[in-house]
């Protein structure tokens, strides 16, 4: 018995201690960046001095200015392709800010620090293109979800798009390692459910049915939750967390995007 125990205070005690690494895999490794024709990598800094680089697309005959939250197993710089994709796709400017302690930036990931880049992203993007925070289309995937949802809830969105993203991270921990007590240790929690409650906006949400890191009933609960208004979510047969988007579900996102851009104040 007293093995037993000692060794359940050792798992304790080596979970809390990864937290970091298994909340923030990507800072914790070597990415190569990713090279787009027309995205540059742009410095900006956080609220508390900490300089970050991210990756800006800047559209030539833009209708819409986009910041994109990537995920917690890339970089800003790897996601330059995606930038800009989704700034052909929806004629946007697109900015891609960047987490401390990712790509080489100084510090270390914790929520308090991400969100506040997030929100430092959000403000660049506003002072670069002269717009409001209501202005802005906000994309986040993944932990980017998590990042959106804060950043809208501090300021508001023109549009939030979510991508398989979850309700709270510590729930979604708490599913994962039912052997531990997951709610009483996390540090990185990250509520969007209750952050949420906090914008009102147009909301478009996907997901796949076959997501095992953050499986769907995570995004479905905060769809559901939410006091978004228009708002339409996007099951996705048979997508995991890192396939990639069906060509079919982007158009039904896109042409939901379009849709409710068109009707917006």
């Amino acid at each position: 018995m007293r093995i037993t125990v000692i060794g359940y205070a050792t798992i304790l005690v080596f979970m809390v201690a990864m937290e970091t690494r298994l909340v923030y895999p990507g800072a914790f490794m070597n990415i190569p960046p990713d090279s787009a024709p027309g995205v540059v990598s742009v410095d900006y800094e956080s609220a508390d001095g900490t300089t970050l680089t991210g990756q800006l697309y800047e559209h030539p005959n833009a209708a819409h200015t986009l910041v994109y939250f990537h995920g917690n197993g890339i970089t800003a710089a790897r996601e330059s392709t995606t930038a800009a994709w989704l700034g052909n796709q929806l004629k946007a400017n697109v900015f891609v800010p960047e987490y401390r302690g990712f790509d080489g930036m100084p510090g270390s990931p914790d929520e308090a620090g991400v969100i506040a880049d997030a929100v430092a992203g959000r403000d660049f993007a506003c002072q670069r293109f002269s717009i409001q925070p209501t202005d802005l289309i906000l994309y986040g995937q993944s932990l980017g979800g998590g990042c959106a949802v804060a950043v809208a809830a501090q300021g508001g969105a023109k549009l939030l798009v979510l991508d398989r993203t979850f309700d709270r991270m510590v729930d979604v921990a708490a599913d994962k390692y039912q052997f531990i007590p997951v709610k009483f240790l996390m540090r990185n929690r990250y509520d969007s459910i209750a952050r949420i409650q906090n914008y009102s906006g147009p909301l478009v949400q996907m997901h796949g049915d076959d997501d095992r890191l953050i499986p769907i009933q995570h995004g479905k609960r905060l769809y559901d939750e939410s006091g978004c208004s228009p708002k339409h979510f996007v099951e996705i047969d048979a997508m995991g967390h890192n396939d990639p988007t069906p060509p079919w579900a982007w158009n039904e996102c896109r042409e939901t995007i379009d849709t409710f851009l068109s009707n917006s104040p």
